[in-house]
């Protein structure tokens, strides 16, 4: 297993709301079955994030969110899936279509997701994507 320190760019854009850009320490991890990266987002409370796949499954990723939000986000180009979401003791199950998906993440790889939110209520529908990119560490 390969694991490295490394930053991530990651940004986020929907629209009629202002894109968030941050630059974060990140930790690859590189094995035989999984592929994942983590980073922590300190906001008011800490969010701990990790997104990850299988190396032979670059179209199937996983995202996992953790603090003052929990959801589980599965994006596969074309297809929908649930998101299970949590924030504030309000459970809900979203729909989420993903339009795009372009994953090289690895050693210097970069993550793009275009998905659509459902969340039940037409007027919160959401379009917007996901874009993560690895940067190594310098000295």
């Amino acid at each position: 297993m390969i694991i490295r320190k490394t930053k991530v760019l990651f940004r986020t854009e929907r629209p009629g709301e202002e894109a968030v850009s941050l630059t974060l320490p990140a930790l690859l991890r590189i094995g035989e079955k999984k592929i994942s990266l983590s980073f922590t987002w300190e906001q008011e409370s800490p969010l701990h994030v990790r997104f990850w796949f299988e190396p032979d499954r670059r179209d199937l990723v996983h995202l996992t969110e953790e603090g003052a939000v929990k959801a589980n986000w599965l994006f596969e180009e074309g297809r929908s899936h649930p998101v299970l979401y949590e924030s504030g003791g309000y459970g809900a199950e979203l729909g989420m279509a993903t339009l795009r998906l372009e994953n090289r993440l690895g050693i210097g790889g970069a993550l793009r997701v275009e998905y659509r939110l459902d969340a039940g209520d037409s007027s919160r529908d959401a379009e917007g994507f996901v874009r993560l990119y690895l940067e190594e560490l310098k000295d």
